[in-house]
């Protein structure tokens, strides 16, 4: 019989919380995307996403106006998140190395990307997650499949930053398909070892054009709709995400309800009890259940915790139309003899 000692959605209110939209790796012309912040800022919007990060690149070495590193703040481009309905997120990728991204950190100054710090952006990842953390950010690993990384190197990143709490298993489409097996293995190398930090799935558009954007996702689910909201959801895991290979390009994908641009499942809530976890959802064909190292269980809305096929975690993959799959954020299971730490 397994217990869950980490529970993602335990402190959600599934009648109260908001279901909020969100884009969390976009791109712009203050880096190497096509369009304009304005313009990106729009296409979001125009697709009903509540919350939306611009993470422009650190710096492009010889292209003048991308020393400032952030994209921020919208007012800037002539746009205002209060008037659009939407929650800002400052955001930055570092990617003069292995790509990691930055939120909620500040501008970065021309002296820090260009001076001082340049030449350990290219050389130490650790170094910059530290930065992160410094300012009081949280940071995500970007598509580690683009990487010849071992199991161990990313280990040993979670280990040491609290703050670092996601990786990405989903990047423009799915161009980088073992990163969920990637994910899975890190899960069970880290639970196994007796960790009870996070290590929360990320999927993202990493747009650099319009057609790039609408087909990965979050669902973030909030008390309220501001900052301090989804840092807090963002840590605890407080959210699932998307990947619909259609994307939001046609209303043929609105649900007419929640106003989501797309056939993806919907969950309605979780619930976790001594003996089992239970999901309820709409517009999904088949809930599937997948424990260490990717093994597949049974598919059902009811996982029950005394299988003895379950190791350290489980999370679950709902289905729907079209290829649309809805991705849980695992659940931390230990034996129910252990005692609570």
């Amino acid at each position: 019989m397994k217990r869950v000692v980490r529970n993602p959605y335990a402190g959600v209110d599934w009648s109260s919380h908001a279901r909020c939209k969100a884009s969390m790796h976009a791109h712009t012309t203050q880096s190497d995307g096509t369009q304009s912040p304005a313009a990106v800022i729009d296409e979001h919007h125009a697709k009903r996403y509540d919350i939306l990060a611009l993470t422009d690149h650190d710096a492009i070495p010889g292209r003048p106006g991308t020393e400032r590193g952030s994209t921020w703040p919208w007012t800037s481009y002539g746009r205002d998140p209060d008037d659009l309905g939407m929650l800002a997120v400052e955001g930055n990728e570092f990617s003069l190395i292995d790509h990691v991204n930055g939120y909620f950190t500040g501008v970065w100054t021309e002296e820090e990307l260009r001076g001082g710090t340049h030449d350990r952006f290219a050389e130490d990842l650790p170094w910059i997650i530290d930065q992160i953390g410094v300012r009081g950010g949280l940071a995500q690993i970007n598509h580690p499949g683009r990487y010849d990384r071992s199991l161990s190197f990313y280990l040993e990143l979670f280990d040491r930053h609290r703050h670092l709490h996601a990786i990405e298993v989903f990047n423009q489409g799915d161009r980088c398909p073992q990163d969920r097996q990637r994910w899975d293995h890190l899960l069970t190398a880290m639970r196994r070892a007796g960790s009870r930090y996070p290590l929360w799935g990320s999927s993202v558009d990493d747009s650099h054009q319009a057609s790039h954007i609408g087909r990965n996702y979050h669902v973030y689910l909030l008390p309220d709709r501001d900052e301090a909201a989804l840092r807090e959801a963002m840590s605890a895991g407080a959210y699932w995400f998307v990947h619909d290979p259609r994307g939001a390009s046609d209303d043929r994908h609105d649900d007419g309800g929640s106003g989501f641009w797309t056939a993806a499942p919907m969950i309605e809530r979780i619930d976790v009890t001594p003996t089992a976890i239970t999901i309820e959802a709409t517009r999904y064909d088949t809930v599937r259940w997948v424990t260490d190292d990717g093994v597949i269980l049974d598919d059902g809305e009811r996982l029950a915790l005394d299988d003895e096929r379950l190791g350290t975690y489980v999370r679950a993959v709902l289905r729907g139309d079209g290829r649309a799959a809805t991705y849980t954020q695992p659940f931390y299971l230990e034996a129910a003899d252990v005692a609570a730490g």
